[in-house]
């Protein structure tokens, strides 16, 4: 296993063990982005819904 491969698997581990409100505080400090700003329509939509469910 290289480093990259091993920090992919602590953050695969460390994400599933928070609850859907943790991630969605990280979310939210990490993207202070909403639906208005320009930047929004490029993230994937998998990432769009998660944050439209906490703003």
């Amino acid at each position: 296993m290289n480093r990259d491969e091993a920090i992919a698997l602590i953050l695969k581990s460390t994400i599933e063990d928070l609850s859907k409100e943790a991630r969605g505080e990280i979310l939210m400090d990490w993207w202070g982005i909403d639906q208005d700003d320009p930047e929004f329509d490029k993230l994937p939509e998998t990432l769009q819904s998660e944050i439209l469910q906490f703003v």
